[in-house]
């Protein structure tokens, strides 16, 4: 029941994500940082450039705020995958952010669909066998988990 209660904390969280891009603010409130900090592994699950910059963003608000981070991963599956590769702006995104304890990882069978290898993709990020099987993975290990 307190891993439910923690999703649906986060599933909130994560819906008023847009209001709080809006407010340009980069830290949360206190008194949300005092809930976060209950727990201490987080994961994003995104499909789209847009999600991957929230996660992102997501994390470095977690940073500038307090929330106590053990764990933040960032698991990327579907068609964004093809703007990974060397020369895509996302590509640049991911390697000029430099965030050091965030692990990103992506789905090997979203490359072999698209026919991207490891080589094409930023250095840090870490390849996964399949991305969904990794989510439950991480869900079971207890993590906070939303996908976007």
């Amino acid at each position: 029941m307190k891993g439910f209660k923690n999703f649906m904390f986060l599933f909130i969280l994560m819906l008023s994500m847009p209001m709080m891009l809006q407010a340009q603010t980069d830290r949360i409130e206190k008194s949300t940082v005092e809930i976060l900090n209950k727990s201490d592994h987080f994961a994003m699950g995104v499909t789209n450039a847009r999600g991957l910059k929230g996660a992102y963003g997501m994390y470095q608000k977690f940073q500038n705020s307090g929330v106590k981070l053990k764990r933040f991963e960032v698991v990327i599956w579907g068609a964004v995958v093809k703007d990974l590769k060397k020369g895509t702006e996302l590509h640049d995104y991911i390697k000029a952010q430099e965030v050091k304890g965030l692990q990103v990882t992506v789905c090997q069978i979203a490359l072999d669909y698209f026919d991207i290898s490891k080589e094409d993709l930023p250095y840090d990020i870490k390849v996964v066998p399949d991305a969904h099987v990794r989510l439950f993975e991480l869900q079971a290990l207890g993590y906070n988990l939303i996908v976007i």
